[in-house]
């Protein structure tokens, strides 16, 4: 990455020149949006318009704080602005937390700036970087539940321990990584992993969301393994101005499965006649 894109960082926090795309998360049993993922951009044609490089700038500049922090913001005002129903997922490296939310007085004060109820946030750890104290980490998790905002283990699978992360933290959320998803209808072993993790999530009264749903194979898979909540490009792609309808291949999801249930009581019902 050149010099003149690290001068670059600077000038778009400065200007808070970033911009949040909202990615739908689905309730595959209600048939409804149980919220949105907030995903930071930077300024279009510029190297640093992807998240990757954005943070790599950020982080060579010593300005990743700045820019998590301009990121929580930008995300909850969007969310604000285009009045969508459910709840805002925001992506947070654990040390933010843990350095930053242990004193929670500032986002307390832009939710209610912004007409939002805490228990309508949820903070995803991201798994792909490591707690440097995790005492601290689980404190300012602790501190941020009293105001009922709750946390999500983000792409459990993916980075450093997240099963000791999931054990040590009891998260209200957890999110697969798409490793598991993938293909999952062609590999009996990723669905044995699947069933395993639902069932450990719901033995911890930890709701489970599936990403990376791509086809809908793989939705058929996971709605008929038990999971209720999805995201992913096939069910729709993040967006500046996400929809608040649920797609067809949901409706038509459901609609197989009440045939199928309907079908099966018939069954059912001739053999008792015989």
């Amino acid at each position: 990455m050149q010099p003149a894109v690290y001068c670059e960082i600077s000038e778009i926090i400065n200007s808070a020149n970033v911009s949040s795309q909202l990615q739908p998360i689905y309730n595959l049993a209600t048939n409804s949006v149980l919220g949105y993922e907030a995903l930071v951009r930077g300024p279009e044609n510029s190297l640093l318009h992807s998240p990757y490089h954005l943070f790599k700038a950020a982080d060579a500049r010593n300005l990743t704080t700045a820019l998590e922090t301009l990121c929580i913001k930008k995300a909850i005002e969007k969310f604000s602005l285009l009045d969508l129903p459910g709840k805002l997922f925001i992506n947070v490296t654990p040390n933010y937390v843990a350095t930053q939310l242990n004193n929670a007085n500032w986002l307390m004060h832009l939710l209610k700036k912004q007409g939002i109820s805490p228990n309508r946030l949820v903070i995803e750890l991201t798994e792909q970087s490591r707690a440097d104290d995790i005492v601290q980490l689980k404190a300012a998790l602790k501190r941020l539940k009293t105001f009922d905002i709750q946390f999500a283990i983000d792409d459990l699978g993916a980075g450093y321990s997240g099963l000791i992360q999931w054990s040590e933290m009891q998260p209200d959320i957890i999110k697969l990584d798409r490793h598991f998803v993938h293909n999952c209808h062609q590999q009996t072993h990723k669905q044995h992993f699947l069933r395993a993790l639902l069932e450990l999530a719901n033995s911890t009264n930890a709701l489970t969301i599936v990403e990376g749903i791509e086809n809908q194979a793989e939705l058929e898979c996971i709605y008929n393994l038990g999971f209720n909540f999805a995201q992913g490009f096939y069910l729709g792609k993040p967006t500046a101005t996400p929809t608040i309808a649920t797609p067809n291949v949901i409706k038509s999801l459901i609609s197989d499965a009440i045939s199928q249930l309907i079908q099966q009581a018939e069954q059912s019902s001739q053999r008792l006649l015989n």
